[in-house]
């Protein structure tokens, strides 16, 4: 059988080389680096990670928990996440919730059984401080890490967007192209995201000494999961033009996917946009610069979160608890044609902003 030593018998190295190899330090040299990786290679070596683990405490193993896979700022995240853990070693354990209870704890249970070194929760939710005090409750003090949302424990580290600042940004950027009746469609505000981007949304508003109009704001507060559906944005965008006379001139949607069924109906109405009314979103997923016109919206840089994360927990699995919670990331308003003009029309009739 394989062992270390063996490896670095045929390597010419010490078997501390050999492990040093295995985990990534940066203080082998490249080219030592190569020739030990050729003898692991030739000789079909694994380690067993449940060994080393039993050595160093550590599985190697960090718990991913995902509410949803529709939402892409979620793939995005992972995607920068995974390669960061998987250049050092560490395997990353994917399970969904689908914003289910239910699911939420049976995924937690079985991270617990696996031993997993950290959980990462990635996205918002509802009573999250409930939710996480479950969490601590099975895992012990194993360090938590949340992506885009914000949790108050010792053990807990909270990498997220200021997304009120970019909600803020998002209204002031249609409040400076001269629109004054501005409708936001927003997800459930029990959420710290959706929360957050209403919070952004008013103080653009109460800065600029416009009136807040109730028949203007939507949210659905159903399953979150069905906030991202386009259909759902659709509908909404619809029951706000048709209660309002004048209508919004401009809609600031919460995300890009809703942003994109808001448009679908202004295209049915053969509203043009921006002409006729303008659309910021916010995520800055990949399809957004696709749309008919390409849609501003707001960046939040999903792949850099993922990495900082990665970083993070190494940082964390190394040394230790760290005294910094909470790392704040600003986003970027990305202005595209959906968003500018000069004179709003609807119904062949000119209207003032």
């Amino acid at each position: 059988m394989t062992s270390i030593k063996g490896i670095a018998k045929i390597a010419g190295v010490s078997t501390a080389t050999v492990s040093r190899v295995l985990n990534n330090h940066p203080s082998v040299s490249e080219e030592t680096r190569k020739r030990v990786k050729k003898v692991i290679i030739d000789l079909d070596y694994y380690p067993n990670a449940l060994a080393q683990g039993l050595k160093t405490r550590t599985s190697k193993t960090i718990g991913l928990l995902l509410p949803e896979i529709q939402n892409m700022f979620i793939p995005a995240v992972t995607f920068g996440l995974e390669e960061i853990l998987k250049q050092n070693g560490y395997l990353a354990l994917l399970a969904y919730t689908f914003y289910d209870n239910e699911e939420e704890c049976k995924s937690i249970l079985a991270f617990a059984q696996r031993k997993i070194d950290a959980l990462v929760h990635i996205g918002t939710r509802e009573y999250a401080e409930k939710k996480t005090d479950f969490m601590t409750n099975i895992l012990g003090d194993i360090p938590l890490f949340f992506i885009n949302d914000i949790i108050h424990k010792e053990n807990a580290y909270c990498i997220y967007n200021n997304e009120e600042e970019g909600a803020y940004q998002a209204t002031k950027h249609l409040i400076e192209q001269g629109h004054k009746r501005i409708a936001f469609i927003n997800g459930n505000p029990l959420y710290t995201s959706y929360f957050n981007k209403r919070k952004g949304f008013l103080r653009a508003l109460d800065e600029a000494g416009l009136h807040f109009n109730p028949s203007f704001y939507a949210d659905y507060q159903a399953n979150l999961q069905d906030v991202y559906q386009p259909a759902e944005a659709y509908e909404l965008t619809k029951r706000i033009m048709d209660s309002n006379s004048p209508p919004p001139t401009a809609f600031f949607a919460a995300s890009d996917l809703l942003a994109i069924g808001l448009i679908r109906y202004l295209h049915q109405k053969k509203i043009p946009i921006p002409e006729g009314c303008s659309v910021v979103g916010f995520d800055n997923i990949p399809i957004a610069q696709h749309t008919h016109p390409p849609l501003t919206t707001v960046d939040q840089k999903p792949w850099e979160l993922g990495q900082f994360t990665g970083r993070l927990i190494l940082k964390v699995m190394k040394d230790g608890p760290l005294p910094e919670k909470h790392y704040v990331f600003v986003p970027t308003l990305i202005i595209r044609e959906s968003s500018g003009r000069k004179t709003v029309k609807y119904s062949h009739q000119t209207l003032t902003s």
